[in-house]
């Protein structure tokens, strides 16, 4: 019998599956990727947002339960995105943190400037 925990404490989360006192961890590069994949996904395929957590879901290919209960929170304490009654926005730390410009930040300075 395997049995599985799932560690929700961040920065390290990790999945511990352990089969008679041997234990496997799962690497927190795997979360960190999907982590990557959920705020790619709301930058390029949604432009920033608001997105609800079904499309969402659906694009990166996960379980809406999954987005909402695993990966949302994290991103939301960490700043990245906000919640909004019409669904998740990239804010302007994840715009950043790509090196993309969001809403309201002009690409490349004014339209007037001389």
């Amino acid at each position: 019998m395997i049995r599985a925990t799932l560690y929700h404490h961040r920065p390290e989360p990790f999945v511990a599956a352990s089969t008679r006192g041997s234990v496997l961890s799962l690497s927190s590069s795997e979360t960190r990727s999907m982590d990557r994949a959920i705020l790619l996904a709301i930058l390029d395929r949604f432009s920033g947002g608001p997105v609800r957590i079904e499309a969402l879901a659906a694009a990166i290919g996960e379980e809406p339960e999954t987005v909402e209960y695993e990966y949302e929170p994290f991103l939301l304490q960490q700043g990245y995105i906000s919640i909004t009654p019409k669904g998740c926005m990239a804010t302007p730390l994840a715009f950043s943190h790509f090196g993309r410009t969001g809403r309201g930040q002009p690409a490349h300075g004014r339209l007037f400037d001389g």
